[in-house]
């Protein structure tokens, strides 16, 4: 169609990543210091674990993955230090036996694909399925 499409891409990453970044600069500039301490790891391992136990490529599955493994521990306060032994069992077993997670990502599509697709050809009428 006459676009330079690589060009386009980078264009808009570029774009993507100053709005993403300014308000992180403008913040170092106004304290006037920078630390890698900043960027908290157990943070992003937490939410790598929610995607994990509520299934990948699943929106409602990390969704269910954030409210169990936030929720478990505050429902479990009551026995202590003892909680995160049982929050991490959950987390093992449903990787043991959920392998996809607990919503997997099959599921997901192919309800999803099914529906819109039901959808799409009653309304339109282009008769693409045959």
């Amino acid at each position: 169609m006459g676009l330079n499409v690589v060009g386009l891409k980078i264009q808009s990453f570029a774009f993507a990543c100053f709005f993403a970044g300014s308000p992180v600069g403008c913040g170092r500039i106004r304290r006037a210091t920078s630390r890698p301490v900043i960027f908290v790891s157990r943070k992003s391992i937490l939410i790598l674990a929610m995607m994990v136990v509520g299934g990948l490529g699943s929106i409602p599955g990390a969704v269910l993955g954030a409210v169990i493994l936030l929720g478990l521990p505050e429902v479990l306060r009551p026995i202590g230090d003892y909680r995160m032994i049982v929050v991490g069992s959950v987390m093992f077993f449903s990787i043991l036996f959920l392998p996809r997670g607990l919503l997997g990502e099959t599921s997901v599509l192919s309800v999803m694909r099914r529906q819109f697709g039901l959808a799409w050809d009653t309304k339109l009428n282009l008769g693409w399925r045959q």
